[in-house]
């Protein structure tokens, strides 16, 4: 005769929604308490069925996640504090890739879909295209948040960052002035890239200011060291440099050094969260990092309203940067 979760729950002297908990890894439970009931059920060779749990409670507890590439802004930083947040919501993250293509995408979101998830957050990979695998979840119910990126055509909740505040808060602390020239540098394109350079775009416009240039920098180095060589406009040394990545920050940074002009180097920002293992090397570099546990958090409270029925999807929401002024060294 099979062991059940009752069985389980009268040897332990507890609740079967206490056993219930236990074993799904709720930190409602108390440690001790915890051990204990795995224990017993070890010892009666008692078997967690979530696929069981899933049907009676009509919930998986299984949270979809899809992107193009896991190279956002903030990646693994979020993937970290999403896991931290679901684990204590008894959910389980299950993020795949689309690998960039929406004809993939579409696959994806179905293959999850058939795993009955309860949300999907998605980082779209065509700011139109993407309806299509958005819509395919929205028909059968289940919620949507979009991130990084917003898909018009779809109607669902939207996570975005906003650049412009933080390049507008890095020009602040940089000492910006009117007649400061600066560079923008960026990679090739991708989601991230091209949100950066529109929001830049975007800043320098509703400043006024002409004296900036658009430089696409090489991630490989070799082109990007000649290309950074040249930075100027109208023969005057960029006072400003702002990098879309950590990547192509290294690189500037670096090229400074090799040169032996790290007293003359211009200040340099950062579009992107740093490896710690960056911060004594790149000293002059100021970071603009935005809030993964922030974003994570509100997420799974989304989720978590929308499937209790407590409150309808948030709708768009920006998360504000932050600078990190313990690794700025700027002048």
């Amino acid at each position: 005769m099979a062991i059940t979760l009752k069985d389980v729950a009268s040897v332990a002297g507890v609740s079967t929604a206490t056993v219930s908990r236990a074993l799904a890894g709720s930190e409602r439970v108390a440690p001790q308490t915890a051990s204990h009931i795995r224990s017993i059920a070890d010892d009666l060779g008692y078997r967690f069925d979530n696929v069981a749990r899933a049907l009676r409670q009509k919930r998986s507890n299984l949270v979809g996640m899809v992107a193009p590439d896991y190279a956002f802004p903030g990646a693994p930083d979020l993937l970290f504090a999403l896991n931290r947040e679901l684990f204590h919501s008894e959910f389980v993250l299950a993020a795949v890739t689309s690998f960039g293509s929406v004809e993939s995408e579409f696959v994806q979101v179905e293959r999850l879909l058939g795993q009955r998830i309860d949300a999907l957050l998605i980082v779209p990979a065509d700011p139109i295209k993407s309806a299509a695998a958005i819509h395919i979840a929205l028909d059968e119910e289940i919620p949507v948040f979009q991130l990084h990126r917003r898909v018009h055509h779809a109607r669902t909740s939207t996570f975005t960052l906003d650049y412009a505040a933080g390049i507008d808060f890095a020009l602040r602390l940089s000492g910006y002035r009117p007649e400061m020239t600066i560079v923008y540098g960026g990679e090739s394109s991708s989601i991230a890239a091209d949100m950066k350079r529109e929001a830049f775009l975007s800043v320098m416009s509703r400043r006024a200011h002409d004296k900036f240039q658009l430089l696409r920098l090489d991630s490989a180095g070799r082109q990007a060291s000649k290309r950074i060589g040249a930075l100027s406009i109208l023969g005057e040394p960029a006072r400003l440099i702002i990098c879309d990545s950590y990547r192509i920050a290294e690189i500037v940074s670096q090229h400074y050094g090799q040169r032996g002009e790290a007293v003359n180097c211009p200040s340099l920002v950062c579009l992107d969260s740093m490896p710690a293992k960056d911060q004594a090397a790149l000293g002059n570099v100021m970071a603009v990092e935005y809030p993964a546990y922030e974003l994570a958090s509100l997420l799974v409270e989304g989720i978590n309203r929308v499937l209790n029925d407590e409150a309808p999807q948030p709708e768009n929401v920006q998360l504000q940067p932050f600078i990190n002024l313990s690794r700025s060294g700027v002048r």
